[in-house]
Parts: structure tokens; C-alpha cells; sequence
């Protein structure tokens, strides 16, 4: 089995085994086919040897001074490729990554409590460290788990310091509205803007054009 090392394990994972006693292969789906965390493959699954002759093919490839790999090329895009129509057990994302990588910005939150990914059915949790900012990175252990950001209480019920009922404020509630309601102002300021740039370059294509004539 294959965790990400940013990967926190919050509850059984048995079930996950079971269900690829079949196949031998168990996944979950993503954006672009099939994702690397988890994973679980029996030893010398065929589509594993196919992964790692296509990954040795794509860095055989790679041209010294060249541009950088994409993101995902030896991870998901090969890998779904390798798997092909193979027989899988699907890993459901409820279970294995509840929070999308898409509201990573939800672990920086004061305000949001971790319950929504403590349900009892959660195993593990993705946390997308890539995309969290410096200051967050550079911190401490003691630092990050003694801040009031929902990583820091997730983190704590996960190693036994306290209890998902122990993670509530009594302004919770009214701060996740009002965070709420920021990131939905910034994503609109954001499409105003882009929407307010294509309306100018309109307005000054129409005047090139008029002036032209």
C-alpha cells in the first residue's frame, strides 16, 4: 500500500485490503483517471511493472537542460494509462481524500472545525502540503499544533490530543460564515476582473477598428 507523506491515517484501513483481495489492484479516481494516493497492488501486479517501465521510459526520454516533467507525468497519467481496462477496486474518495485538493485552502481556515473529516467512514485524509504557503511550511510541530487553523485541531484529535468535541469555539460558526463569504467575494473579484479585461480589450479593438477606417 502506497500513502502520500502527507497522508494522515484517522481510522481502519482493513476494508481497503479486502476489497482488493480480487484484483489485486485498488485505486481511487481523479480529474485525469486514476490517482496515486492510496494505492494497493499484490507483489509483481502486472500493471505495476507496466507503471515502472513507463515511467523509466518517460525519464529515459528526458533530454538534460529540458523543461521539467508535468505534474502528474509519472504519476496519474501513467498510471492510468498502465492500469488500462484492468480490474480494480474502487477507493471512494469519501473514505481516502474528503477534502479535494481544490479546498486545500479549508485546513488554513480559524474557524472550520475538522468534524467533516472525522466521520466515522473516513480512513485517511489528504492534506496537500504542496500547495499550503511558507509560513505554514516553515513552522514547528509545537507551532503548527498549538494554532487555532483546522489543520492544527485535525492534527490534534489525530494523535490522540483532544477530542473532535474538544475543537469547538463558541464564534466557530459565525467565522466560517464570514470566511465563507471572503472566499466567495474573492473568487468574484477575481471573475470581475477577468470579465472587466475582456470587456476593454472589446472596447479597444472596436476603436483600432474605427479609427482605422
Amino acid at each position: 500500500m502506497w500513502l502520500d507523506v502527507d497522508a494522515v491515517v484517522v481510522g481502519d484501513l482493513n476494508w481497503a485490503f479486502e476489497g482488493a483481495e480480487t484484483s489485486g489492484l485498488a485505486f481511487r479516481r481523479n480529474q485525469i483517471g486514476i490517482s496515486t494516493a492510496p494505492l494497493i497492488a499484490s507483489s509483481r501486479s502486472p500493471a505495476m511493472l507496466r507503471w515502472i517501465r513507463l515511467q523509466e521510459g518517460i525519464l529515459h526520454e528526458l533530454k538534460p537542460g529540458s523543461d521539467l516533467l508535468p505534474w502528474t507525468s509519472l504519476g496519474a497519467t501513467s498510471l492510468t494509462v498502465a492500469v488500462g481496462d484492468d480490474p480494480f477496486f474502487q477507493l471512494p474518495r469519501s473514505r481516502v481524500a474528503p477534502l479535494p485538493w481544490t479546498q486545500s485552502d479549508c485546513y488554513l481556515s480559524r474557524f472550520t472545525r475538522p468534524d467533516q473529516l472525522l466521520r466515522p467512514e473516513v480512513s485517511s485524509i489528504n492534506l496537500y502540503n504542496e500547495r499550503f504557503p511558507t509560513w505554514l511550511k516553515n513552522a514547528t510541530a509545537d507551532e503548527v499544533l498549538a494554532s487555532p487553523i483546522m489543520l492544527a485541531r485535525l492534527l490534534r484529535v489525530a494523535l490522540g490530543l483532544s477530542k473532535p468535541e474538544d475543537e469547538h469555539r463558541r464564534l466557530d460558526p459565525v467565522g466560517a460564515a464570514v470566511e465563507s463569504v471572503g472566499r466567495l467575494a474573492a473568487h468574484a473579484s477575481v471573475a470581475a476582473s477577468g470579465r472587466a479585461r475582456q470587456l476593454a480589450t472589446r472596447l479597444l479593438s472596436t476603436r483600432r477598428s474605427t479609427s482605422a477606417s
